[in-house]
């Protein structure tokens, strides 16, 4: 029997959080939407933003509990607070957080996928949780201890530990008459060398057409050869200094491993897997939701990662994805934070999120005895994995190493300088401080002026106030914009009367209607961004390309939203055409906070 099979059963994790937006370095944080001035925090109150659903007034079912659902109920009758939760879209989230931070209107909790930790405590957007709780007592200290950054602590709570594991296709290897991982595992055995040579036996060209069309593995994490070696291509010091090592050996190991099974025995589509086209596949507990539903799970094996040559020497811990609540820098509430924590992973569903925190409906379909074991095995003997900085993660820099099989110390020679660079910057940043926006009062040219537009560095003649009521899409008159076609700056606002602040989210709207058009039926396409005064060809943020009609007469209301989440000097909203030409009128314009 599993562990913890029959305390458990009935009470699980919530499902809706998936691994994929845990991977990408998935935030909640506890903050309300606030104007500057105001309070994000009280001594009762509690706010949440998030970019994924949290479904807090939804208590899930009895296989599938909402644990936010129960400590939100938790909280608010224990301490007559409320709960609030502001869901925002991930483009957004970054410059809302910043902003309330940098504003001295802080959220309260932050939620974050692991890979973000490192970026948000050296940046401080997170702050140390040593001295507001007891951390011995996080409901998993294991996993907690991952979350450390110049000896401090960063984990409230720490929960869906997710561990790359192989699942594979028992019938292919059955038929090839292969050995099963899991006696391979079971009997110490199951190391690189034999799992190339099941993925060499299993790759194959069933229909003798001279192609490939079986792969014996496939993965969805690029860095799990390296991680299931022990190594990474970061070291961080008790003082915070960041040493790159993805050349040591644990690193470097796993990048030939994975660069010599690139296009032999490794590749196809791991969405193959569902079809027979790949026989085995490295996934996170993610995979179970996926194929669930599509193939029988007494045909699907589950065994850890094997082990790489550096695997004993480094610890021998399986790497894992997992979430964490931690604390806002300069939180109003960071003791009702604590509490929310508490009350969610207290009694029963403590059990459930350190004892059971893959599970849903489906899983207790799906997974056999044998699953269960592997799956616990890896997630008790886990290292949890913080790999962001910057944005150099996201890019595909492995592939000259993997597709075009390159020298891979020349190759990682060639990129240190880049990943060094984002690691500094990381290590650079300083909260900015974040200027209020002033809201300016709706344009509607009502004066025969633009207002705080200006047509100085735009195309000649590109803006104007209409000259009738008949040209005018609200009121007496208009803005007129007339484009050849040739693409440019129609109009723009003047930083000297409209100062747009960075870290904001702004929102624009306006009415428009199509004047003229040189190309019935084609429509009016415009650009609308937030750029620098001094580099108005390069768009910061971009609402874009906008498509406002098909033919002359047609009207509407446009509304966007932009963020900037860097820092721009003199910013300003421009509004551009590229192949329209012809003429719209603008009216009640807004430029709002969004």
């Amino acid at each position: 029997m599993r562990k913890g099979c029959d305390c458990v059963k009935t009470k699980r994790m919530l499902a809706w959080l998936t691994a994929a937006a845990l991977t990408a370095g998935v935030m909640l944080s506890g903050c309300q939407e606030v104007k500057p001035g105001e309070s994000g925090g009280s001594s009762k109150n509690l706010t949440i933003a998030t970019f994924v659903d949290l479904r807090i007034d939804d208590p899930g079912t009895d296989e599938n509990p909402n644990m936010f659902y129960y400590a939100k109920q938790k909280y608010e009758e224990e301490t007559g607070g409320t709960v609030v939760v502001k869901l925002y879209n991930d483009q957004q989230f970054l410059s809302k957080l910043v902003t309330l931070i940098g504003s001295g209107n802080s959220p309260d909790l932050v939620y974050l996928g692991s890979g973000s930790m490192p970026k948000f405590a050296a940046m401080e957007i997170l702050q140390p949780v040593d001295d507001l709780t007891d951390v011995t007592k996080v409901n998993y200290p294991e996993a907690a201890e991952s979350f450390v950054w110049k000896q401090k602590h960063y984990a409230l709570r720490v929960e869906q530990i997710q561990p790359y594991m192989i699942w594979y296709n028992k019938n292919l290897l059955n038929k090839n008459g292969l050995e099963d991982p899991y006696d391979l595992w079971k009997s110490g055995e199951w190391n690189w060398e034999k799992f190339e040579e099941l993925g060499r036996e299993l790759t194959q060209d069933t229909d003798d057409d001279g192609n490939i069309d079986q792969w014996g593995f496939n993965t969805a994490g690029v860095y799990t050869p390296m991680w299931a070696n022990g190594g990474d291509w970061y070291r961080v010091d008790d003082s915070g200094n960041v040493s790159i090592t993805w050349k040591e050996a644990p690193f470097y190991n796993g990048l030939k491993f994975m660069q010599d099974a690139g296009g032999t025995w490794w590749g196809g589509e791991y969405e193959g897997f569902a079809t027979g086209n790949v026989a085995m596949i490295g996934y996170t507990f993610e995979f179970v939701w996926l194929y669930a539903n599509k193939m029988a799970g007494e045909d699907i094996g589950c065994v850890p990662w094997p082990a790489g040559p550096n695997f004993e020497e480094t610890g021998g811990k399986y790497q894992t994805y997992c979430n964490l609540l931690g604390v806002a820098q300069g939180a109003g509430n960071a003791e009702g934070a604590v509490k929310f924590c508490d009350y969610m992973t207290s009694g029963e569903q403590e059990k459930n999120l350190k004892h059971t925190p893959f599970g849903n409906a489906a899983a207790e379909k799906f997974l056999t005895e044998e699953h269960w074991e592997a799956l616990e095995y890896a997630r008790d003997n886990s290292r949890i994995n913080c790999t962001g900085w910057g944005d150099f993660h996201e890019l595909s820099w492995y592939n000259p190493i993997y597709t075009n099989k390159e020298d891979i110390v020349s190759t990682l020679d060639s990129l240190e300088p880049q990943l060094r660079a984002e690691i500094d910057k990381t290590l650079s940043y300083k909260m900015p401080e974040i200027k209020e926006f002033q809201t300016p009062s709706m344009l509607t040219f009502e004066n025969g002026d633009m207002g705080y537009l200006t047509a100085d560095g735009c195309l000649p003649g590109a803006a104007a106030i209409t000259g009738s009521t008949d040209e005018a899409v609200s009121g007496q008159s208009s803005l007129k914009l007339t484009s050849s076609g040739d693409g440019g700056l129609l109009v723009r606002t003047d930083p000297a009367k409209l100062e747009l602040p960075s870290f904001w989210t702004y929102t624009v709207r306006f009415k428009w209607k199509i004047l003229e058009e040189a190309d019935p039926g084609m429509g009016a396409t415009f650009y609308v961004a937030i750029r620098q005064a001094d580099a108005l060809d390069n768009g910061a943020g971009q609402i874009g390309p906008v498509n406002l009609g098909g033919n002359v007469g047609e009207s509407g209301t446009f509304e966007g939203t932009i963020s900037i989440n860097t820092q721009l000097n003199n910013s300003v909203l421009v509004i551009s055409s590229d192949t329209f030409n012809g003429t719209i009128v603008i009216d009640d314009l807004e430029i709002l906070a969004g």
